[in-house]
């Protein structure tokens, strides 16, 4: 009385792990989407490095914060724009950020937006591809389906 070799008992090893890891792959991306979308966004919209030179830095009571004069040359153009600022700037300091060719928007792009859904994504991958292509059912043990 032995195990009956050639057919298998339910879905093959692995395709049930595969399965988890994908819809778990599936779930992590959509969530990062959602909650990143606002960052994904600016990334995909402010492509130029430009380097701003800060001004007129000054503390608002009103709004809680410094703001100071942003100026940068994008395309041969000189732009100027009030932005808020994490600390006051002495005149003249200078900032690398990213701007818009088309609007006058400006970013930090901040990495840990990408390294948080690297943290997601990367490892969701990994299990996906492990349990999807190494645990695949072998035909010579006998945990593959027969076939007809």
């Amino acid at each position: 009385m032995g195990r009956s070799r050639g057919k298998s008992q339910g879905k093959p090893k692995g395709q049930w792990g595969a399965g988890v890891a994908l819809a778990a792959l599936v779930l992590a991306l959509v969530v990062s989407y959602v909650a990143g979308k606002e960052y994904l966004l600016e990334w995909v919209h402010t492509p130029k490095a430009v380097t701003a030179t800060l001004t007129d830095c000054r503390w608002s009571d009103e709004e809680d914060h410094y703001s100071c004069v942003y100026t940068w040359t994008l395309d041969g153009r000189e732009r100027s724009h009030r932005w808020v600022s994490d600390d006051y700037r002495e005149d003249g300091y200078r900032e690398g950020l990213w701007a818009s060719p088309r609007t006058d928007q400006l970013s930090h792009h901040n990495p840990l937006f990408l390294g948080v859904l690297a943290l997601v994504f990367v490892p969701c991958a990994l299990v996906f591809l492990y349990l999807g292509w190494f645990q695949r059912p072998n035909p010579r043990s006998g945990d593959a389906p027969a076939r007809a």
